[in-house]
């Protein structure tokens, strides 16, 4: 079945344009002249005659002008035909199908002309040398994933017309999967007559995978070609990432942002330039010199002059691949951090102490001539009910024998107004008396069950296993390469038993198996439950170099709101709409892009997952309404997959070396020629159409003698 598709279907609109002729035959009125005759016999008679053949050509006459005038309309459209019909039941003598890596590493440039335009050139190369009598073609694009597909067709115009109008996307590519997907596109019963064509550059970082695509992507009784489209030499200079300093940004206080960027093959001498932006405004700007080839770093000293969120971004000078040449983030201004150690005990000596570290972690960072971001007060707990908690940002609870239902209800208050617990254990904590206690078990979710031990020296300790490294927390240890936290090594644990219906989040875990560090969310506030001790009775932790890193971040991470606002995603990641609580439900969410859509989210129909996916980069906003019209507002900072840009091409084997284009030198073909339009034949319908409307309108409305 064929339908018409219309290029400029804005010109409809003109249809208003057919009541003119009704507006013509009202006023288009007759004058009569009266003539006197001597015998009126048969008058009567020819009047009626004369009547009505006036009438059936005035009728006739208003078909053709509404018939002109809606041809015309039609003609303005540029109306074109797409046959739409079930084609795999067709007797194709072969099926062709084309899968289009439209990832943004296609849209690296090269003689002017990008490799996603290189592919696009080999798709309609191949299809023009295709000599099968009955070929039936299927469209398709990957990146993350392979998408449903964009057009099944028995005509070859209608595929480079479709091919025509994918442009390149911000995401980045995942081969893995699409070796996992690809064999499932067409049904088992149809291979024999089935060939896919992958079109990409084949740019594979995965050791195992770049090694073995080719056999991973063999499959018995189904043909898959591999065409490969690649640049006769990579150069190019990408941001890997901004990176604030450890301590958090405090107002009017410069610090030092570090922007890290790659040089892949562009020549030594390269003269760079760097440019700052926060919010629109471009605040400094670096000219530098490439004098080494991967991994570099310029840095800019800025300060923000308030508290508050500011979205910045870094562009460097152009060059072949343009899309990850900005890089984005979101600085957040904080207020000094106020923290409340409480203790129940004066120590003898200072290492026995859990405190005696967490002073010296803030020591070790602070430096001269600039404010410490920290500042620390120290009490007793039997005096804690004499301060008002919420002057504290964070208040620490280390090594105590026991709270009383008054403490924890004072603590409970504290958290759920928007404040943060961090609670260790030590020996002097009565494991046994958690359970027993309902205010405490309460606040932490959970209890403690005895202690586990193992003998120092003798038994293989416990250890930190499957770490989240891309957790905020965890992010500084980049992997791993910055230290291994499963070095740690752990002697004695309480295993915490989580409560039923309570969502805490497990984000340590000791032999995968007993849990070391829980994050609660209660209402507006959180509670960090540390299963083990702050000094070193229980563990080597201490004395590890990892720890004070590890204890700096925490503190930095528990001073963040309940999600991260701001945090860094990749393209393609989900923007998750949370609020200061997990009680808190939106009635509706207001996002708004960075190329400045506004999409509006409702409760009763979209929020469902509470996420949204994002597909391009840069800073999204958003706010979430709630039931009283509060508003919670976040911006996220959404960029390109940076290895994506870090190449490596695989070598194509010789049966595919035929399908391999170098980006060099390839004639551009003009897809617009393939264009089949259908107004020549309305057109000359029109001329006929006037030509009987002048006709019928003269014989209508000359004078007539009776």
């Amino acid at each position: 079945m064929e339908f018409l598709n219309f290029v400029t279907p804005i010109f409809f609109w003109g249809l208003l344009a057919l009541i003119i002729p009704f507006l013509l035959l009202l006023t288009k009125a007759k004058t009569l002249k009266t003539t006197s005759f001597s015998s009126v016999e048969f008058l009567a008679e020819i009047s009626k005659r004369s009547y009505n053949t006036i009438e059936w050509k005035k009728l006739f006459l208003l078909i053709l002008r509404l018939l002109i005038l809606a041809l015309l309309v039609l003609v303005f459209t540029l109306p074109f035909i797409i046959q739409r019909s079930d084609l795999l039941q067709a007797k194709s003598d072969k099926h062709s199908i084309f899968i289009l890596d439209d990832s943004y590493s296609m849209g690296y440039s090269e003689d002017g002309q990008s490799l996603f335009e290189k592919a696009k050139e080999r798709i309609v190369k191949q299809i023009n040398q295709d000599k099968v009598k009955s070929p039936l073609y299927s469209l398709y694009v990957f990146n993350q994933n392979i998408y449903s597909e964009i057009l099944k067709t028995d005509e070859k115009d209608q595929l480079f017309y479709a091919l025509e109008n994918i442009s390149l996307s911000d995401f980045s590519s995942n081969f893995e999967r699409l070796t996992q997907e690809v064999s499932s596109l067409v049904p088992q019963q149809e291979w024999a007559k089935t060939e896919i064509n992958i079109v990409s550059d084949f740019s594979i970082l995965d050791e195992e995978l770049h090694l073995n695509f080719e056999d991973e992507m063999k499959s018995d009784g189904l043909k898959i070609n591999l065409m490969q489209v690649r640049p006769s030499e990579y150069q190019n200079v990408f941001i890997e990432d901004v990176i604030f300093p450890v301590k958090p940004f405090l107002p009017n206080i410069k610090e030092d942002i570090k922007v890290v960027y790659r040089n892949s093959g562009l020549p030594l001498g390269t003269r760079l330039d760097f440019s700052f932006w926060v919010d629109e405004t471009m605040v400094a700007s670096k000219e530098i010199e490439l004098t080494r080839f991967g991994r570099n770093a310029v840095v800019f000293n800025h300060s923000f002059p308030a508290q508050g969120e500011f979205p910045i971004h870094v562009k460097v000078s152009g060059d072949n691949l343009s899309i990850d040449n900005k890089r984005f983030a979101i600085a957040k201004v904080q207020p000094r951090l106020n923290i409340l150690l409480v203790q129940d005990e004066n120590y003898v000596y200072p290492f026995d102490n859990p405190y005696f570290y967490v002073t010296k972690v803030f020591q070790s960072f602070k430096e001269d001539n600039k404010a410490s971001w920290v500042d620390m007060n120290s009490i007793q707990l039997e005096n804690m009910d004499k301060f008002q908690l919420s002057d504290y940002g964070v208040v620490m609870i280390a090594d105590t024998a026991e709270l009383t239902p008054k403490q924890v209800t004072q603590l409970k208050y504290y958290v759920r107004s928007g404040g943060n617990v961090i609670y260790s254990l030590g020996d002097r904590v009565r494991l046994e008396n958690t359970s027993k206690n309902p205010y405490l078990t309460e606040l932490l979710g959970g209890y403690f069950s005895s202690l586990k031990e193992k003998e120092k020296g003798k038994e293989k300790a416990f250890s930190i296993q499957s770490i989240d490294y891309e957790h905020p927390l965890f992010r500084v240890f980049q992997l791993g390469e910055q230290g291994k936290l499963n070095q740690v090594s752990f002697w004695k644990l309480a295993p915490f038993l989580q409560l039923p219906d309570q969502n805490n989040q497990i984000l340590l875990w000791l032999d995968d198996q007993w849990p070391l560090l829980v994050e609660r969310t209660l209402e507006k506030g959180r509670v960090f439950i540390w299963c083990s001790t702050l000094n070193q009775k229980w563990n080597d932790f201490p004395k590890n170099p990892l720890y004070v890193p590890f204890l700096f971040e925490l503190f930095k991470y528990v001073n963040q709101p309940i999600k991260g606002v701001g945090s860094n995603l990749k393209v393609g990641d989900l923007i998750h709409f949370e609020g200061e609580s997990k009680d808190q439900v939106f009635d509706r969410i207001l996002i708004r892009s960075p190329d400045g859509e506004q999409i509006t989210l409702y409760n009763d129909r979209q929020i469902g997952s509470s996420s949204f996916s994002t597909n391009g980069l840069g800073i999204y906003e958003w706010a979430g309404i709630l039931p009283d019209n509060t508003k919670v507002r976040r911006r996220v900072a959404i960029n390109s997959d940076a290895k994506e840009s870090q190449v490596r091409y695989i070598q194509l084997a010789a049966s595919n070396e035929e399908r391999e284009v170098l980006a060099t030198g390839t004639k551009s073909l003009d897809l617009k020629e393939h264009r089949k339009f259908v107004y020549l034949p309305l057109l000359y319908t029109l001329l006929v159409l006037f030509l009987l409307e002048a006709f019928v309108a003269n014989r209508l409305y000359k004078t007539t003698w009776v």
